[in-house]
C-alpha cells in the first residue's frame, strides 16, 4: 500500500531523474529497487519509467567500480529487481555496461548481478551469450561462495536448454572442465544444478555430446547415479541417458560400459518412477545402438528379470516402456499381447525450481 502510495503520488520517474553516481543518486536508485522489488505490478511501473536506461548512461560513464561499491551495490540490486519475477518482466538489458559491476570487488553486487543475469536466461537466452558475460559467469564458477556460485550455474544451465547456438556458447566458454570439477562439490544442491546442466548440453549434438565426454565428466556422472542423493541421481541419469539417446553409436559404445550398464541396472528397481522411466529409456536407445552386446548384459546381470517384472508397474510410462523392450528386444519374454508402440511422452517437468572451483582458462584454450 505505502508503495502504491509512492507511485500514485509520482515519485518514479522523479526518482530516476535524480539516480547519479553520488550519495543523494544512490538513496534515491535504493528507493527506486524496493519499489521495483515489491511486486511484479511495481516492477513493471518502474521499468516503464526507464530506470535499467539510465543505469546504463551511468554505467557508460568514466568511472572507477571500487571507489563506488555502494553505487555498484544499488545498480545491482535494482537491476535483480527489475528482471526477476512472474510474468517475465519486458525487459532486455544490455548487460554490457553492468559488467563493470564485477570490478568493484564488491560480493553482494555481484551477487545481485548473476541473479538478475540468470533471471534473464530463464526466457532470453541471446541477450546471456556474449562472450565478456559469459566469461565473467565462468569465473564466478570457480568462486567458493555458493551464494555466487549458484546463479553463475543457473545462466549456463538456463542457456543449455536453448538451441544448438545457445549451448555451444556453453561450451565455447571454457565452462566444461570448471563444471566437470565441479561434480565432486559437496553441497547437495549445487551437484543438482551441475548435474543438470550437464544433461542440457548431452541433449545437443553429437558433437557437444563428444565435449563432455573429453572432458571427463561421464565417469563422474555414472559416480552419481550409483551413490548420489534422490534429485542427484535423477539428473546425473538424464546426463547419461541423453548421451545414449544422442550420441553416435561409437560413443553409445564407449560409454555403456559395465559400470555404467550396472548402475542403469541399479535404478530399474529404484522407487522414483521417473528415475525407473529414464534408465529404461537410457537401455532402449542402448539395445538400439548394440542389441547384442546389451541384452547379453542384461541377461548375465540379471536385469532382465527386473525389466520383466516392470511390466506390472503402477506407472503407466513404465510398464508400457518394459513391454515394448521386451517384445522388441526379447523375443515372447512380454506379457500377453498387449501394443507395446510408444509414443512421445514425457516423465514431468526435467528439473523443478531449485537451486547451484577450479583454475581459470588461459588463452584459447579451455583447461
Amino acid at each position: 500500500m505505502q508503495t502504491r502510495a509512492c507511485i500514485d503520488a509520482g515519485a518514479v520517474p522523479v526518482l530516476i531523474e535524480k539516480v547519479a553516481i553520488n550519495n543523494l543518486g544512490e538513496q534515491c536508485l535504493w528507493c527506486l529497487s524496493n519499489i521495483a522489488g515489491d511486486s511484479t505490478n511495481t516492477r513493471d511501473v518502474v521499468i516503464d519509467a526507464g530506470l535499467v536506461e539510465a543505469l546504463t548512461r551511468l554505467l557508460l560513464l568514466s568511472f572507477h567500480p571500487a571507489e563506488h561499491r555502494e553505487f555498484c551495490r544499488n545498480a545491482a540490486y535494482a537491476l535483480s529487481n527489475v528482471c526477476r519475477g512472474k510474468p517475465a518482466p519486458h525487459v532486455e538489458p544490455d548487460f554490457g555496461p553492468f559488467l563493470k559491476i564485477f570490478d568493484s570487488g564488491d560480493t553482494e553486487a555481484a551477487k545481485d548481478l548473476l541473479w538478475a543475469i540468470s533471471y534473464i536466461s530463464e526466457e532470453k537466452q541471446d541477450l546471456v551469450m556474449s562472450v565478456p558475460l559469459l566469461a565473467a559467469v565462468v569465473r564466478y564458477l570457480q568462486n567458493p561462495e555458493p551464494l555466487l556460485l549458484t546463479p553463475a550455474l543457473r545462466t549456463l544451465g538456463n542457456l543449455a536448454t536453448g538451441n544448438a547456438a545457445q549451448t555451444q556458447a556453453v561450451i565455447d566458454s571454457c565452462a566444461l572442465p570448471v563444471l566437470t570439477r565441479l561434480l565432486d562439490h559437496p553441497k547437495q544442491s549445487i551437484l543438482k544444478e551441475v548435474c543438470w546442466t550437464f544433461s542440457n548440453i548431452t541433449a545437443g549434438t553429437i558433437e557437444q555430446i563428444q565435449s563432455v565426454l573429453d572432458a571427463g565428466a561421464m565417469s563422474k556422472l555414472v559416480e552419481l547415479m550409483e551413490n548420489g542423493r534422490n534429485d542427484v541421481q535423477k539428473e546425473a541419469c538424464w546426463a547419461v541417458s541423453n548421451c545414449i539417446s544422442g550420441g553416435s553409436r561409437q560413443q553409445v559404445t564407449a560409454l555403456t560400459t559395465d559400470r555404467c550398464l550396472t548402475a542403469l541396472g541399479d535404478l530399474l528397481r529404484h522407487n522414483d518412477a521417473r528415475i525407473v522411466g529414464i534408465a529404461l529409456e537410457a537401455f532402449d536407445s542402448a539395445l538400439q545402438a548394440d542389441q547384442q552386446r546389451v541384452s547379453l548384459f542384461l541377461e548375465e546381470h540379471g536385469f532382465l528379470n527386473a525389466i520383466e517384472m516392470l511390466q506390472d508397474h503402477m506407472n503407466e510410462h513404465v510398464y508400457y516402456l518394459a513391454g515394448h523392450m521386451l517384445a522388441t528386444y526379447f523375443d515372447g519374454e512380454s506379457d500377453g499381447d498387449a501394443d507395446y508402440n510408444i509414443n512421445e511422452s514425457t516423465l514431468g517437468d526435467h528439473l523443478e525450481e531449485g537451486v547451484g572451483e577450479g583454475e581459470e582458462g588461459e588463452g584459447d584454450n579451455c583447461v
